[in-house]
This record gives structure tokens, sequence and C-alpha cells, in this order.
């Protein structure tokens, strides 16, 4: 109560670390992916997107495809996603006219999928950063993350979650924290954020934040995915193709946030004399002084202790209702009276 309190947001920036090696289940192929590949950044949201599978579908061209099948123009019916050159006609091989990127996304044959394998040797590096003192006369204080250490030989030396002054996150403990299966990642992703809460005393240049996650997806959602491609053209015949890229994988939302407690003088004088108030101690001195102060002349003190206590008028309807009472008792009186001298007349 003697506190004044700040709420304020801070930032954060956070980024993976390491390679991860896929595996196309149906040829066996492996292939590495750098952070280039396989992490996105989301900038609206303050988020990462780590992929843990990824299919690409290769030597897309736009052409007419055979994505339909038809056996009369009216089964060749357009949508609302329909391409604006498909046409509503079926073609002599069965299929509609449909133009569109071909093959088409997903293709099996032309579609390799690769699952990660080692996904939990990666590790999360963050670096936050919260400022206290929007008030012009506190002094601006910043929190932030210390860096991670590197050696010259390049060796990279972070501090781990759940320690003190940690700067880093495994992959394998943030989906422990929220009770995610690898197999459950891997298929159909998830959607987790990470809260930084900072409850700092302003007067310590060191603050430690508490870290809390929150899960946001459920199991039975659809999968958490992101669409991307690559354009090249042919040099030989300016053939424009497309490699396209259906990632699922882990969408991690970052947000820091703090509260900032610091001594607050004019709280505590208002603390003060609302308790010298409730104990009268303001009146007791007063009459100590007035009464017992040797400094003050006996007549000044003789004064004060005979107008200490006045007598006033009596302002309340005390007075209003016995002067009603006492006229009810006459008329009762009066009436009395009558029926006296009736009773006597009549004798």
């Amino acid at each position: 109560m003697y506190y004044s309190c700040e709420k304020t947001l801070g930032g954060s920036s956070i980024k993976p670390i390491g390679l991860l090696v896929g595996q196309d289940n149906s040829t066996n192929e492996t292939r590495a992916f750098d952070q280039g590949d396989y992490a996105q950044t989301i900038e609206e949201t303050s988020a990462i997107f780590i992929a843990t599978k990824i299919a690409i579908t290769s030597g897309q061209t736009q052409m007419y495809c055979k994505i339909r099948n038809c056996t009369k123009d009216a089964d060749c019916k357009f949508d609302s996603h329909s391409h604006p050159m498909n046409e509503q006609v079926c073609m002599s091989n069965g299929f509609c006219k449909d133009y569109q990127w071909c093959p088409y996304n997903g293709d099996p044959v032309h579609t390799q999928i690769y699952v990660m394998q080692n996904l939990l040797d990666l590790h999360f590096e963050y670096l936050n950063v919260i400022q206290f003192g929007s008030d012009a006369e506190t002094e601006d204080i910043i929190y932030h993350t210390n860096p991670v250490q590197v050696q010259e030989d390049g060796m990279r030396h972070p501090v781990f979650y759940p320690k003190q002054k940690s700067n880093a996150i495994s992959m394998g403990t943030l989906i422990e924290s929220n009770n995610i299966e690898v197999n459950q990642l891997v298929e159909k992703g998830a959607i987790i954020k990470m809260v930084f809460d900072y409850y700092c005393d302003l007067r310590y240049y060191q603050c430690e934040p508490l870290i809390e996650f929150q899960k946001l997806s459920e199991d039975n959602d659809n999968p958490i995915t992101i669409e991307s491609s690559i354009l090249f053209t042919d040099s030989d015949d300016g053939t424009q193709y497309r490699e396209f890229y259906q990632m699922t994988g882990l969408r991690l939302i970052v947000q820091v946030q703090g509260e900032g407690n610091f001594i607050s003088i004019a709280s505590i004088i208002l603390q003060i004399s609302s308790g010298l108030a409730l104990l009268n101690i303001v009146a007791t001195v007063c009459d100590l002084i007035m009464l017992y102060c040797p400094l003050l002349k006996k007549e000044h003190r003789e004064k004060y202790n005979d107008y200490k206590i006045e007598d006033s008028e009596d302002f309340s309807n005390l007075q209003e209702k016995i002067d009603l009472i006492e006229k009810e008792q006459e008329k009762r009186l009066k009436k009395i009276k009558k029926e006296r001298k009736k009773a006597n007349s009549g004798r």
C-alpha cells in the first residue's frame, strides 16, 4: 500500500539455433535444413514458426492440370477458389479444364514429405528488453536479458531455462512444459505462447522474469501450417517454374510484460494522515498544548477551557416532536373535559 505500480510491455528477439535433418519416409532420402529453410518470422504477432514437417512439390508450371474427373461439362462447375482462367469444359481425357500450377500442390507423385528427425537437438535463444519510468518524475529503468556468450572459436554458451538469468530454452523443455508428444508436434504442429512476466522492485537494477507457457491449440484442431513458394525461370526457354512448400510445425508466440513497484512518498503521507485522523490524535495534541503548555498565559489557557465546549441551540427536530406530543395531549384533555360536562348536564 506504500508503493506505486507501473505496468508496461516489453519486447523480445528470439531465434532458433541448430540444423534439422528431414527424412522422406517414402524414399528414405534425407536432407539438411537450416534456419532459413525451417524458420519463419511472423512479425505482426511477435511469433516464430518452426517447421516439423515440410512437403515440397517441385517442378510446378502453369498449365491445364488433371485434377477433377468429369464426364460432361456440367461436372466442371466454378467455385470461389477457381482460377480465373478455368473453363467449364470437360476435356477428352476425362478431366476438367482447370488452369493452375501443375503438378498440383501435394501431388503424391511429385511431392516429397520430409519429417524432421532431430527436433530435440534444437534450442531457442532470446533477448528481452523492458523499460519502466513513464512518469516524468521517475528515472527510466531498463531491464534486459544478458546476451549469449560466444567464444573466439565460435562456441556458444547459453544459460538454459529454468536456471537463473537464462537466455535460452531447449525444444525438449518447451514441449515437455506443455505436455506435447513429439509425434503429435510433427504431424499436427502446435501453438504455444511464452510469456515473460517481470515483477520488479525499481529500487534495484536487476530483475528476473517469471516464465509461463500457454498452449493455445487443441489436439483436435486442424494442423498448424504455413505455405510458401520459390519462383525461378528456365534460362533456355523462359518457362517459369515454382517449388511449393507446405510446412507443418510449431508457432511460438513471445510476449514480454511487467509490473514495476517503487516507494511513493505521497502514499506514505496519505496513509499516516489517515491513521492520525482515525486516532483523533490531533485534537488531543491541541488540548495538551492549550491547557498545559507553560509558554501560554494562564488567562489564555482558562479561556480555552471555558470555550472549548460551548452550549448552542438545539437544531435537531426533537423539540418539534415534543411540541407535537404536547398539542396532542391538550386535545385529548379538552375532549375529556367536554365529555364530562355532557355527562354532568345529563344528570
